[in-house]
């Protein structure tokens, strides 16, 4: 009896320390959207994090999700059935059990695998419930893809028609089947006008099933570019995969298009069941929304929407070349939906920076352009181009570089490099995957003496405490994504 309780005690402790431990991983599976094969992969190129993960990233904690409290459980199941195997000695137990903890990847995995089947009975259940939600509200549905730009356009897109409708949007970056399931279940109701949401994926197929839950009426594209270039393989899967919301828009109905991308205007072309809307930077013939006289400085960015409808001043606080293209979409829907310029330039001035995307702040007399949620190689080059504006004493670029980029992340990082040489006094880099690319191209600019090298943020952000002065102006360019930021490398690194 006795040997009993004790395996009992020590076995509890066990699966208590199990559960702890897996919190970390359970997190980097959540990130990689429950992928084994993703999540897998990324431990095998970073044996490091097999040993210990924190729960909470710069970016956030774990969400104790039902998805997540399922694997967790089962996980746990999974540790007390190993050392219930050899009971009651409390010996092997105990150690089968620890053996079972120091596996808690594997062991999530699994548990993931196992619940697979219900898994994918409970999303069709949320799906089909969230689609006739939708249909029930009687909203018209505006969605929005692209590589880059799409929480951006869809507050742009939200703010205009809110000047006469009423208009739900998911806040956030809320673009996946169980995140756009949920927020649809919850807040969608009878009586909405419009429903405005952005569609992500890492793969063809993914948007296709996103449209059928939530079926667009109007579909924004903002960018094909090499997001998550690894992921999909080539720039013209991407482009695949971003125009299955168009072919998702019924008959008759419009998709807007972004002209200055090369590829979205040759979309447009062969665009022929439903009708092509498109907008662009550049004036020229064809483009329904174009914007003139654009200035940028700290305050914001002005410049002149122009359309057939006539010429409006607009003035917002969203900074960079960049973001007027995604205000420049908001406006062509605007305008399609009936709304006068008046109440289109209204909603535009309305639009508040998205938290972390070319966000400005101030601390101790210290200029902060915050663009650390992602970042993509026309974004960070804006970016580069926003932070030479700003009147300061001195220019400081932090930034790991950017990932995810497949063949092109070497090239891309040298070209981020090279740019911050010419207007950077000071850049850091954070990090392993790219401090060469990042190095190389400060090299061809001139700028390696400018150049200060730290592992890890904690690191680079001790350095800035001692460096910065009142007039600096640091731009903060990217975080690496949760599932590197543990890592000394990782998948994707971008070396030639």
């Amino acid at each position: 009896m006795r040997v009993w309780v004790a395996w009992f005690l020590v076995e509890f402790l066990v699966v208590g320390v199990s559960a702890l431990r897996a919190l970390g991983h359970l997190r980097l599976l959540q990130v990689e959207r429950y992928r084994n094969a993703r999540f897998l992969a990324y431990l095998r190129a970073n044996p490091r994090a097999l040993l210990w993960v924190p729960p909470r990233g710069r970016k956030g904690s774990l969400a104790m999700t039902g998805r997540a409290w399922r694997i967790l459980c089962v996980y746990l199941a999974l540790v007390f059935l190993a050392g219930l195997a050899l009971a009651p000695s409390a010996a092997l137990g105990v150690v089968s059990g620890l053996v079972a903890a120091c596996l808690s990847p594997l062991g999530l995995a699994l548990a993931n695998l196992l619940l697979g089947p219900v898994q994918m009975a409970m999303n069709a259940v949320y799906a089909a419930d969230a689609r006739a939600r939708v249909v029930r509200s009687g909203a018209r549905v505006v969605a929005v893809t692209g590589s880059y730009g799409k929480t951006t356009t869809k507050e742009a897109l939200a703010s205009v028609l809110a000047t006469r409708f009423r208009v739900f949007r998911p806040r956030g970056s809320v673009n996946t089947p169980m995140g756009l399931a949920r927020e649809v279940r919850e807040k969608v109701s009878p009586g909405l006008e419009y429903l405005v949401v952005e569609m992500g994926a890492f793969g063809e197929g993914e948007i296709r099933q996103l449209a059928r839950m939530v079926p667009p009426h109007v579909a924004v594209l903002t960018r094909i570019g090499p997001a998550h270039l690894e992921r999909f393989g080539s720039l013209e899967a991407v482009a695949r995969a971003k125009y299955e919301l168009v072919e998702a828009v019924p008959d008759g109905g419009y998709a807007v298009f972004n002209a200055d991308d090369p590829v979205l205007e040759r979309l447009a072309r062969v665009t022929a069941r439903v009708r092509a809307v498109l907008y662009g930077l550049e004036e020229r013939p064809g483009l329904l929304c174009t914007a003139r006289d654009v200035s940028v400085g700290p305050g914001g960015t002005t410049f002149t929407l122009v359309s057939p409808g006539g010429e409006r001043k607009v003035a917002t606080r969203l900074l960079g070349l960049h973001n007027v293209s995604n205000l420049l979409a908001a406006a062509c829907v605007g305008i399609e939906e009936g709304l006068s310029l008046e109440e289109v330039v209204q909603g535009l001035a309305r639009v508040e920076p998205v938290p972390h995307r070319l966000e400005l702040k101030a601390s101790g007399g210290v200029v902060v352009l915050d663009d650390s949620y992602n970042s993509n190689p026309e974004g960070a080059r804006e970016a580069l181009r926003v932070l030479g504006l700003l009147p300061a004493r001195r220019r400081i670029l932090v930034t790991p570089g950017m990932v995810e980029l497949g063949e092109k992340q070497f090239q891309e990082n040298a070209a981020l490099g090279e740019e911050a040489s010419r207007v950077c006094d000071l850049v850091v880099v954070v990090g392993l995957p790219n401090r060469e690319a990042l190095l190389e191209g400060l090299g061809r600019g001139g700028g390696e003496r400018k150049a200060r090298i730290f592992e890890t943020l904690i690191q680079a952000s001790s350095f800035l405490k001692e460096e910065l002065r009142p007039g600096d102006a640091v731009l903060f360019e990217n975080d690496l994504p949760e599932h590197l930021e543990v890592a000394r490398g990782g998948p994707g690194t971008g070396r030639r």
